[in-house]
């Protein structure tokens, strides 16, 4: 799973690092085993971690690209790729019930573009029966269909499907550890009806039960 910047940025890196034992960063368990999604973000970090005598150079190449995150989760990214909702790459939220609100865009279309997704980050230090809820709240006035994924190490292990429009709740039981939650509206996920570029955005909750 890629954020705003891709695969390309990576194969760009591993050529302009000449010499440098790539390999070694992608068999890493540290690298292939993260809670973070594979991005170019997780590929500096570890590679920075790994060969260190290389970071000012690495610092170099990615600000060159115009990528400024700092470690795995692209902490202080500043290019957004031209949409607001982007940053952070990934939001966080608490187990406390607080909610975030996240957005879902199709301006630059459907299916694996910049912005039909969010990425939340969520730690759980108590494993136990937890609630998580997306209810529509912003963006333009149309029926949304929002659904989430539950990631663990880049594994999905859950899929809250739609079935009521602009809400969705599923309990779930959760062990410790450190997740990603993927929210999006399917309506902009589903390469159907592209041309509504629609912006939707949802509350999202999570508490235990």
């Amino acid at each position: 799973m890629l954020s705003c910047v891709g695969e390309a940025r990576i194969g760009q890196l591993i050529v302009w690092i000449n010499g440098i034992n790539v390999f070694k960063v992608l068999s890493n368990v540290s690298y292939y085993a993260n809670d973070a999604f594979t991005s170019i973000y997780l590929f500096h970090a570890q590679m920075k971690a790994l060969f260190p005598e290389y970071s000012t150079l690495l610092e170099s190449l990615m600000q060159e690209q115009i990528i400024w995150g700092a470690d795995e989760y692209g902490v202080g990214e500043v290019n957004n790729g031209g949409l607001a909702v982007e940053l952070p790459i990934y939001k966080k939220i608490n187990a406390d019930n607080v909610p975030i609100n996240v957005c879902s865009d199709a301006t630059y279309g459907e299916q694996n573009k910049l912005g039909n997704s969010q990425f939340v980050k969520l730690a759980i230090s108590q494993a136990g029966s937890y609630q998580i809820s997306l209810i529509k709240s912003g963006g333009d006035k149309v029926i949304s269909k929002p659904e989430f994924l539950v990631y663990l190490k880049g594994e999905q292990i859950i899929y809250a499907e739609n079935s009521i429009n602009d809400e969705v709740s599923i309990s779930v039981d959760l062990s410790n550890g450190n997740y990603v939650i993927e929210v999006f509206d399917y309506n902009n996920y589903d390469n159907e009806n592209t041309d509504a570029k629609n912006v939707t955005c949802f509350d999202v909750r999570l508490a235990a039960n």
